[in-house]
């Protein structure tokens, strides 16, 4: 059984500026910073698995700055602001450089956190900036415009498609997984420059020790029930193993029929039911404008397992 942890895409996310795959005009801007050696408040916007965090986290690993990621969209939420960002933000970090931010799918924020983040990007902009990412500019609400540097990130040209291939070969060869190079190049190309959703595909469908062409038809016939069990023993670990393996499509419906039958059961009361329901309710919504759908998913159970 081929080992498919660690979730392939965060194993080799890039370490630094270089190994990120963008297109050279934008690379060169981003550089720019970098060499510099100063690095404004920054607005990262464009498609889905482009690679903004990674590009994000690559920048401040090369600046040497101390650094935090925050997922908007799941937990931006008032306390995040009066808790995480500013015990992170007033603190100076070891090697005395400006400390980092990373708001992930910040165009997730309520509009009142959003305000109130205006005011925290003031307080402590001596010692601390921020990076937002986000899939729709709209968004982001105008006072935060002017705080920020943006950098719109394209869907990448055919060349990084290229580098991208060689990138996702070099994982299968690293993983020692058997693939047909055409295979490989079809579903490359067909991702669309989602360079995350085309690795957690991969890996997705390398489970034999093989990458099965039945990759390019995708929806992958899941056995929910091995979550299920997962979640029933409390462990997220292999819930998150699940996750990262297989199509979620249909996985929020999937979850509310389960949670039903164990209320039929009577394995659970009437009030987690309605509880279950309610955090379920709440991740199938934020499906349609999250950037990290296996996150997301992995959150949902995780929230699940922590109110059983």
């Amino acid at each position: 059984m081929v080992k498919v942890n660690p979730i392939w895409y965060e194993k080799y996310s890039p370490k630094t500026l270089g190994d990120v795959i963008l297109n050279e005009d934008l690379k060169q801007i981003l550089t720019g910073f970098v060499k510099d050696g100063l690095l404004p408040n920054m607005w990262f916007n464009g498609p889905p698995g482009v690679g903004k965090t990674s590009t994000a986290k690559a920048i401040l690993n090369d600046l040497e700055c101390d650094s935090i990621v925050i997922n908007g969209s799941l937990y931006g939420n008032m306390d995040m602001l009066r808790t995480d960002i500013k015990e992170f933000a007033s603190s100076m970090s070891f090697n005395m450089k400006r400390k980092y931010v990373i708001l992930d799918e910040a165009d997730g924020l309520l509009t009142r956190v959003q305000e109130a983040l205006r005011n925290f990007i003031d307080t402590f902009s001596g010692n601390c900036g921020f990076i937002l990412t986000s899939n729709y500019p709209d968004g982001i609400i105008e006072p935060l415009h002017s705080r920020f540097t943006r950098v719109d990130f394209p869907k990448p040209t055919a060349e990084t498609v290229v580098k991208f291939y060689y990138v996702c070969e070099g994982i299968l060869k690293s993983e020692d997984i058997k693939f047909d190079p055409l295979v490989l190049q079809t579903l490359v190309v067909k991702s669309k420059g989602d360079f995350r959703k085309t690795i957690n595909t991969i890996q997705s469908y390398s489970t034999s020790g093989e990458l099965s062409p039945e990759c390019l038809k995708g929806n992958k016939q899941v056995n929910i029930d091995v979550l299920f069990k997962a979640i029933t023993n409390r462990s997220f670990s292999d819930a998150r193993k699940f996750i990262g393996e297989n199509d979620i499509t249909n996985l929020y419906t999937q979850l509310y029929k389960f949670v039903e039958q164990l209320y039929d059961q009577k394995k659970i009361t009437g009030d987690q039911l309605m509880s279950f329901a309610i955090i379920i309710n709440e991740y199938d919504y934020k499906v349609k404008f999250v950037q990290d759908l296996e996150l997301n998913a992995a959150a949902c159970v995780a929230s699940i397992i922590g109110s059983m």
